[in-house]
């Protein structure tokens, strides 16, 4: 058996008591998942195609395909947060007077305070990012991208505000939604990096400061808090040894050597 102490420090709160296996509908829809994860599985290795997409898609560099893959993803991310939707309205149509509805109140608040930040991550960040790298005209990229950021971030705030108003916060929902947004800038600040498009330094000082907040508003184990800390202390170093020419890592382009 594991030591308790070295498991709460590896996970913090997470314990086995966490994991809702007593919700009915969680098991249902972890069932789902696994039946069809294994459907599909089966069905590529029946028609042989593993070695294919190992080649073609799972290994490639090239930029339209690695784009179409992160809009694959963001699409079936978009599909699962679609079911939270109607799982959330269906609630709210069934929930009046005595009936409380099929799912009980922490469940819904999970719901509602979750939804949007896993759409974040999972949806619009592959989708921001994909659009960088589909086969469009620059000018095209450039105003999906821009719209598709714009709404996200208005929509995130939007959801942070209503549960709030609410009253319908979860713990969950506590720990997404101060990351979620800065891991959203992160993403774009990254790719417009890899684009050449945003300047290395003040990319560097942002996604610092989004690290800095992340661990100083996310109640994390103290481990945690040494990754993160230890994430910037070597980027700012590797950065002063390409800049004064002792060490050039790559990092941050030609324009930041002496």
């Amino acid at each position: 058996m594991f030591d308790s102490a070295l498991l709460k420090t590896i996970f913090g709160r997470l314990t086995f008591e966490s994991f809702p296996v007593h919700e009915p509908i969680l098991a249902i829809t972890f069932a789902v998942v696994v039946l069809l994860g294994g459907g599909v599985v089966a069905a590529v290795t029946r028609y042989k195609l593993w070695g294919w997409l190992w080649r073609e898609w799972f290994t490639t560099v090239d930029h339209k395909k690695i784009g179409v893959m992160y809009i694959i993803l963001g699409i079936i991310m978009l599909v699962r947060g679609f079911a939270d939707a109607l799982m959330m309205r269906a609630q709210q149509a069934m929930a009046f007077g005595a009936n409380q509805g099929y799912l009980s109140a922490h469940h819904y608040d999970q719901l509602f305070t979750a939804h949007g930040t896993i759409m974040i991550f999972f949806v619009a960040i592959p989708l921001i990012v994909g659009v960088f790298h589909l086969p469009l005209a620059e000018a095209d990229r450039n105003l999906i991208a821009t719209v598709l950021f714009i709404v996200v971030a208005l929509t995130d705030w939007a959801d942070g505000y209503l549960a709030r108003r609410l009253k319908m916060t979860s713990s969950f929902g506590a720990f997404l939604d101060p990351v979620a947004d800065k891991f959203l800038v992160c993403a774009a600040l990254l790719v417009l990096v890899h684009l050449q498009r945003a300047d290395v330094f003040v990319a560097l000082i942002i996604i610092g400061v989004a690290l800095y907040l992340v661990n100083s508003v996310i109640p994390m184990v103290e481990w945690m808090k040494i990754v993160i800390n230890a994430i910037v202390a070597i980027l700012v170093l590797l950065f002063v040894l390409q800049f004064f020419g002792i060490y050039n890592s790559g990092l941050f382009g030609k324009a930041f050597s002496r």
